[in-house]
């Protein structure tokens, strides 16, 4: 992997941090809440859309709305070769990935 990549996770608490989000949003950021890979939630964009426009932070959440905040082909890649990611393949379709 890239060292220089930065993790969409990443990019969201910073955004979030420079339009003055409150600390748990920016703490949901961090642990993952929000992301397409990590988050306990089915739809992370979609609640961080919800968590954004109940704050007040419209710019967040159109960004999010566009896609800003969607993981990176690199990320899902990750994912897909992570023992979680092998799990759920072996789980959905019988098989492991490679």
């Amino acid at each position: 992997m890239n060292t220089k990549r930065k993790p969409t996770s990443e990019k969201l608490a910073e955004a979030l941090r420079r339009a003055g989000a409150p600390k748990w949003m920016i703490d949901n950021a961090n642990a993952g809440v929000y992301d397409d890979y990590k988050s306990p939630h089915a739809m992370p964009i979609a609640t961080l859309v919800f968590d954004a426009e109940g704050m007040g932070l419209k710019g967040i959440a159109e960004r999010a709305k566009g896609g800003e905040f969607d993981a990176e082909q690199w990320e899902a890649e990750a994912w897909r070769t992570s023992p979680e990611g092998r799990a759920t393949f072996k789980e959905f379709f019988g098989r492991k990935q490679p």
